[in-house]
């Protein structure tokens, strides 16, 4: 007999569907009725240990009380009086979903629920007649022919669930998840009112362990089988290995033969078909229709093929030739010091199967782990492997692991794309396992802190900050605005003691107000970017200069610390951080040895790009470990360290006292490529070694441990002048004059493109980072001149976004000159500025203008914007109305005005895309200028030191980006720093003869020595540098030098297929691109 959980009167249907049920049903069925969920109320709900859940809806309709069926959508009955429209199929449908979203939100699960109709009173014969059967199908309706017998009621009931189960891929309905959807409706119920023969299993994830309160634990993490070539039939072992697979076992196989490949092969697919999965970029979804099951999509090259947790892959050579039989590895245990581990090596040589990996993977959880991971070896996939190993080794539950592992990024799009991929990991084990655990996990991965440094800062910063003196509702400011007025006032304030003991001073600087004040705010950002806390500096740290320029040092180093004292006592006051403060301040405060920090509960620190952090990052994350207790695992690739102007040193791994503390680390090198050409890593391989040789080497490369190898075959058996080459241009007189260059370079961009074309052709599958032909720069006005030379050569559609600097970008530069034009509108300089943006499109006659004095320049433009005004506007306005609106008008309404005339995007391309991104972003800078300011008290005044400040500071923004659709061939140009991370077919390196190790003419350059502070700046173009003594110019050169060449090695390791590079055919620098390139090729 069933178990009813009800006490709520039954009318005469209802009792009929229950005495039925009753008698038909063992009483391990819980029956719940007339229940609310949502609002609304079911008639019966019924948990079906092992199967599901089913919610009926009772209909005590007699023959006579149907009136008709209409349009068969609508039951007419007649009871009471009346007529009345009721659809009992959509009343059930109903009931099931809002059951299943209240069992989703407060249980985690999704079982399997589905809905029945019943009509106690109605036969079949009445049923099918008189079109009832158009509401609800026989198979999912009772009747009363199944009420009278329980052998039909049990054959109903088990026919519409194997209907049913074909929906999905339902949490499995065992009796933990049986006892959590009773939860729901029984709260408080204990598991003694639950029968002894359900047998609870809560938590079990990884292969359904049966221990109760397990929550990461299975029979294996890992199985890594090799089959020796005597093996015939593996038919049984498959049979074994995938039974552990599809409960969460990593199954690594490596076979012998090709029989033994096609058997397995052919298992696994078998597989996937029965569990209704197909695979999709090596991970798993349901498979919805037959085509899906038919599916044949893996991560494959040729004898290897793989996606989650499951590789398949051939040895190359005979294992009997090594003395080896077929052996089992578990877990990543027992190989080391046999013949297995050589095994292994080989195969990592010789197979897809990565030892590497491997044995970082299954390292021992108790010690630190430094990761060396070269360009394209698939660091990420190590981490999140990692990840869940550490989970099956400590059997985190889900709300363990939210503060057991703390992971650190460089960017907050690493961060997002972290959480992505461990989230779409714990989604494959569920789709794999069906065990709702993972489904918890998943859920958990947004409340882990898997942040940005700064990020990860300012969350510590906010609970611990009363040590530093700051309060609980912490603020954490980020723009640059504030602080450049403090030094602007401080500037002036200096300024003026000393005139009124020396009126001759300010002439003796050598250099006009508003320069100083540029060189005083980029020396002060470039300081903070470095980490470096410039309150705590003392004249000493800043050396001394030639006694000519003695006076403007003295200047810049007593500004600059007044104005830090002053902006910090600012700041504290309103309970403020600035962001740039945020590692200064939190290495302060873990040297206080507050012992709340060791309250913060951590096991692993995770560190991405670690060549990236700079050396107070580092002493602050050692000092937080000793105090806090955690490990790490830190992985970077010091050949990549390309961010020297934030701090960074290829000195960062040794800053972890890894010699000194052996015992503790374990160090590992990924060298294994999953993104470039083999072909084409061969002939990288003679750039890299000659730039790594040498007592002094410009590369950080040892070859046993640096070269990348793949097994990626996309050049075989074309010669490699086709896929790596240099192509040489005529050298013009003018350097500035690159026509030569942008002809060849456009003519190779076509060559690609017709290439990518004619592989599709012949119906290669290219992913979109395969077609994609990528032109990598140093400078942001490279990209764009590029992108301006396109439609020239019938290249119209090149994309020069990437995201970032936002302040960088031609809308914030363009609409800066529109403010100072409307500022100074009777200033020919800034009218002319003004009119050469995408704002104003007009011939100028530059040769009147040259002649001209300065009225007759003024008239000249105004004339010419009151006509453009008028013609855009269809008359309503002009240039002159639009400065004569300021006086009455909101500033932000006139530039409003102004850019919804001039729709300065139009200019900016003919190209759909690009105009739209103009746009946005302009949009997204007025969002900006809103959120600075109370519009009211907007001046002109405000907003263009609120620009100037933004745009000469780099202040570091998000742009916005937009949705693109898929381009045949897409065309992409940006600098290396931008590409850093992304993946193209094509690479070609335009700008490649400049010298690497000249200092610029423009800007601060800073240098930083064990906490010395050095500069240097050009006082003007025509004069020499201004430096101080702690300035090297010799080491700066050759840091320089080096810092080139790695972000060379980056842009070159970012090509798929195809590399090229463009040098002049004369008067090549030395050291340059160009030259590094030439000399590594010809070996």
């Amino acid at each position: 007999m069933a178990t009813l959980v009800s006490n709520a009167d039954l009318n005469y249907g209802e009792s009929a569907f229950w005495d039925a049920l009753n008698n038909a049903l063992p009483d391990d069925f819980i029956v719940y009725a007339k229940r609310e969920v949502n609002g609304r109320e079911f008639d019966f709900c019924i948990l079906m240990p092992n199967h599901g859940i089913v919610v009926v809806e009772v209909k005590g309709w007699t023959e006579d009380s149907i009136v008709r069926i209409e349009d068969g959508d609508q039951v007419i009955v007649f009871y009471e009086g009346q007529e009345y429209r009721q659809n009992p199929k959509r009343q059930a449908r109903a009931y099931r979903f809002d059951l299943l979203n209240t069992i989703r939100k407060m249980a985690n699960i999704s079982p399997l629920i589905f809905d029945m109709v019943c009509y106690p009173f109605l036969g079949r014969d009445f049923f099918l007649s008189s079109g009832l059967n158009a509401i609800s199908g026989e198979a999912m309706t009772f009747l009363k022919e199944d009420l009278a017998d329980a052998g039909a009621f049990k054959k109903k009931l088990l026919q519409a669930y194997n209907i049913a189960s074909r929906w999905g891929n339902p949490s499995p309905f065992d009796a933990t998840t049986m006892y959590r959807v009773r939860e729901i409706f029984e709260p408080g119920i204990s598991k003694r009112k639950i029968k002894e023969n359900e047998t609870l299993t809560p938590g079990s994830s990884f292969a359904g362990a049966s221990t109760a309160n397990k929550h990461f634990v299975n029979a294996y993490y890992s199985v890594l089988q090799f089959v020796a070539e005597d093996v015939n039939d593996i038919a049984p072992l498959m049979g074994e290995l995938l039974s552990w697979y599809v409960k969460g076992t990593k199954i690594y196989l490596i076979v012998s033969t090709s029989s033994q490949y096609a058997t397995a092969k052919g298992a696994f697919y078998k597989l996937l078909s029965d569990y209704g999965l197909q695979i999709k970029q090596g991970n798993l979804f349901p498979a919805l229709t037959k085509n899906d099951l038919n599916s044949r999509e893996v991560l494959a090259d040729e004898g290897s093929f793989s996606c989650f947790n499951f590789l398949l892959t051939i040895a190359k050579e005979k294992a009997a030739s090594r003395g080896l039989g077929s052996f089992r590895l578990i877990d990543g245990t027992g190989y080391k010091g046999t013949l297995q581990e050589e095994a292994l090596k080989h195969f990592h040589k010789t197979t897809g199967f990565n030892f590497h990996q491997y044995a970082l993977e299954h390292a021992d959880p108790n010690k630190n782990i430094v990761v060396r991971a070269g360009a394209g070896t698939g660091k990420t996939f190590s981490m999140i492997t990692r990840i869940t190993y550490l989970c099956y080794v400590h059997n985190y539950s889900p709300a363990a692991l939210r503060n057991a592992i703390t992971m650190i990024t460089f960017t907050n799009e690493a961060a997002d794309n972290m959480k992505k991929r461990l989230k779409q990991c714990f989604q494959n084990y569920y789709m794999l396992t069906k065990n709702y655990d993972f489904l918890c996990l998943l859920e958990q991965v947004d409340k882990m802190q898997i942040s940005t440094i700064h990020s990860y800062a300012k969350s510590i910063i906010k609970q611990l900050g009363s040590a530093l003196g700051y309060g609980k509702d912490l603020t954490i400011v980020s723009g640059s605005y504030d602080r450049v007025e403090v030094l602007e006032k401080e500037l002036e304030k200096y300024l003026e003691e000393k005139s009124r003991v020396d009126r001759a001073y300010i002439g003796r600087l050598s250099m006009p107000v508003y320069k100083l004040k540029e060189i005083l705010v980029e020396l002060i950002t470039k300081l903070y970017n470095k980490s470096i806390n410039v309150a705590r500096l003392d004249s000493f740290d800043f050396g001394t200069v030639s006694k000519d320029n003695e006076e403007l040092h003295e200047l810049i180093k007593t500004v600059l610390l007044r104005t830090e004292q002053k902006y910090r006592e600012e700041l504290q006051k309103r309970n403020l951080i600035h962001l740039n403060e945020l590692m200064v301040q939190l290495g302060i405060l873990v040297n206080t040895g507050d012992e709340r920090l060791a309250q913060i509960k951590t096991d692993y620190l995770f560190v991405d790009e670690f060549q990236d952090t700079d050396d107070v990052q580092i002493a602050t994350f050692l000092a937080m470990q000793r105090q806090m207790g955690f490990k790490f695992f830190v992985v970077g690739d010091i050949k990549q360290c390309i961010y020297r102007f934030r701090g960074a040193e290829i000195k960062a791994f040794d800053r972890l006292g890894i010699n000194a503390g052996q015992d503790e680390w374990l160090e590992f090198a990924l060298n294994k490529n999953y993104r470039t050409d083999q072909a084409l890593l061969k002939e990288y391989e003679k750039v890299f070694k000659r730039l790594g040789a040498g007592s002094n080497p410009l590369l950080p490369y040892k070859q046993e441990e640096d070269v990348l190898f793949s097994d990626i075959l996309l050049n075989r058996g074309r010669p490699s002048q086709e896929y790596c080459r240099q192509v040489i241009y005529q050298s013009e007189k003018n350097r500035n004059d690159f026509t030569n260059l942008y002809i060849c370079l456009f003519d190779e961009i076509k060559r690609c493109r017709e290439e990518v074309l004619k592989l599709k052709e012949k119906g290669v599958n290219l992913s979109e980072a395969e077609r994609t032909i990528a032109i990598l720069v140093r400078e942001n006005w490279q990209a764009e001149e590029i992108r301006q030379q396109g439609p020239n050569y019938d290249i119209p559609n090149i994309k020069t976004y990437s995201g970032g600097d936002l302040y960088q970008l031609l809308p914030a530069r363009e609409l800066y000159k529109l403010v100072q034009a409307l500022l100074f509108n009777d200033s020919p300089r800034y009218l002319l500025n003004f009119i050469c943006t995408n704002y104003i499109k007009i011939p100028l006659d530059m040769w009147f203008l040259r002649k001209a004095d300065g009225k007759e320049q003024y008239s000249y433009l105004v004339n010419l914007l009151n006509e453009y005004f008028l013609q855009l506007s269809n008359g309503k306005y002009t240039w002159d109305k639009l400065v004569s609106d300021l006086r009455y008008e909101p500033v932000l309404k006139v530039i409003k005005y102004t850019i919804d005339i001039c729709k300065p995007w139009c200019n900016f391309s003919d190209e759909a895309d690009s105009q739209r991104y103009y746009k946005i972003n302009t949009e997204l800078l007025l969002e900006k200028i809103i959120q600075a300011f109370s519009i009211d008290y907007l001046t002109l005044n405000s907003l263009e030191k609120y620009l100037y400040i933004k745009i000469i500071t780099k202040q570091k923004e998000e742009s916005r980006g937009i949705k693109t659709e898929a381009e045949e061939v897409p065309i992409v140009c940006t600098t290396v720093h931008k590409a850093k991370g992304l993946e193209y077919g094509y690479v070609l390196l335009p700008f490649t003869n400049f010298k690497i190790d000249q200092i610029k003419k423009t800007g601060v350059d800073v240098y930083v020595n064990e906490g010395r502070i050095g500069y240097s700046f050009y006082l003007d173009e025509n004069s020499s540098f201004v430096r101080n003594s702690h300035y090297n110019e010799r080491q700066e050169a050759l840091e320089r030098s080096c810092e080139e060449t790695r972000i060379l090695y980056v842009a070159m390791t970012r090509a798929i297929r195809s590399f090229i590079w463009f040098a002049p055919s004369e008067d090549v620098y030395t050291p340059s691109w160009a030259e590094l390139l030439a000399g590594g090729m010809k070996q």
